[in-house]
């Protein structure tokens, strides 16, 4: 498989995952429920990567100040960083909320994204949705190599 089919195969997972109306579930991973990172683990666990293990979780303190405790998953070994001007469907977009990275989605071209946020499902939206361009943190490209 070439690393365009790998992209091309998330996108295709990733639209499945919309048309069921998979529901937001914190921290989940599957079919059943996930959140915006656990989208791309169940994913990727479909496409045969990372069966048994989930992608490191880290904590990020943020909250106009306060202290809350973020779970995310850091695919940070597992992607190289591109630039936003060399996004292609499958990579991801990593958006940051008051400088700290918390949220993810997969890029699918045409300026759209799948993504799945809080108190709702997988679902496509527009990076051009100013709420979200003005969030855009980093993109990244999973690398296959560092997946087996």
């Amino acid at each position: 498989m070439t690393n365009k089919e790998f992209r091309d195969k998330i996108v295709e997972i990733a639209h499945v995952w919309v048309e069921l109306k998979v529901p937001y579930s914190h921290r989940g991973a599957n079919r059943k429920g996930c959140d915006c990172s656990g989208l791309l683990v169940g994913i990727l666990q479909e496409m045969g990567f990372l069966h048994g293990y989930t992608l490191p979780v880290y904590e990020r303190r943020w909250d106009r100040g306060k202290d809350k405790t973020i779970l995310t998953r850091n695919f940070s070994p597992y992607c190289t960083e591109i630039n936003m001007d060399e996004i292609e469907p499958g990579d991801v977009i990593i958006f940051a909320f008051a400088g700290v990275d918390i949220h993810s989605g997969i890029f699918i071209g045409r300026n759209l994204f799948i993504h799945c946020y809080q108190d709702s499902q997988v679902k496509i939206d527009t990076i051009m949705n100013s709420s979200w361009t003005a969030r855009i943190s980093r993109v990244v490209r999973f690398d296959m190599e560092k997946l087996v």
